[in-house]
């Protein structure tokens, strides 16, 4: 049996700690391509108790109507490009303070 000394073991540590480093800044590039995802649309409904089926239009439909004063800055960005009527974007746009949601 070969004895290795500590300097070949420090050596190993190094390059499994770059390895794993690289591999979870992949995994957050994949997850910001797919900010648009069903999936998220789904997570939006589920946070303001609203019915999760449907396409994401109809999800971001649904969410400007009956949750719109609630939603954050960042969900109403997100929701945005999916309403269909110009008065629901103009509302949703002019309220600028955020409700808390009532428990």
């Amino acid at each position: 049996m070969q004895i290795f000394n500590e300097s070949y073991f420090l050596f190993i540590y190094d390059i499994m700690a770059k390895s794993k480093s690289k591999s979870k800044s992949k995994n957050k590039s994949k997850t910001l391509k797919n900010k648009n995802s069903l999936d998220t649309f789904v997570k939006l409904a589920k946070k303001y108790a609203l019915s999760q089926s449907g396409s994401k239009k109809q999800i971001a439909e649904r969410l400007s109507a009956l949750r719109g004063a609630y939603l954050s800055k960042n969900e109403k960005q997100l929701i945005l490009p999916y309403l269909s009527n110009n008065v629901n974007k103009r509302i949703l746009i002019k309220q600028k303070t955020r409700k808390k949601l009532p428990k």
